[in-house]
């Protein structure tokens, strides 16, 4: 089994994808989901795999935007990895309607975050890339 340096993964993935919060630090990112109303947060856990659910589903509105900030971190790492093909199956099943040969990967691994975890989730992370407003 092979092992990933996440850290380094990240710094790729963000430069690549130009999404600059993938290397802010999951305190940070965290922080700005604090934004967050409670309906929100409720909305973007109740949407996500019991894996998830399980990760950020706690009492307290801090520890579950830790999990949600993680989470999210990991899916952007996972959509990174993905082949072309994956990508490409997954943002048809979100979005089929949705012309994919306009948007760079950065654009549609965002796209895929704001369909999985809600637009209001992704609105508040620290980025001055959103292609999801054009």
């Amino acid at each position: 089994m092979a092992f990933i340096d996440v850290e380094r993964t990240m710094v790729e993935a963000s430069t690549s994808l130009q999404i600059p919060w993938l290397t802010s630090s999951l305190v940070d990112l965290s922080r700005a989901l604090h934004a967050l109303k409670k309906p929100d947060i409720l909305s973007s856990i109740h949407q996500q795999p019991e894996s998830v659910r399980a990760l950020i589903q706690t009492q307290t509105l801090h520890k579950a935007c830790n999990g949600l900030a993680h989470a999210i971190r990991n899916r952007a790492l996972q959509l990174f990895m993905a082949s072309a093909i994956t990508m490409g199956n997954t943002i048809t099943a979100l979005l089929p309607f949705l012309d994919v040969s306009l948007f760079t990967d950065g654009d549609i691994v965002v796209r895929i975050l704001s369909a999985e975890f809600g637009a209001a989730v992704m609105d508040c992370l620290p980025a001055p890339y959103c292609p999801r407003k054009k």
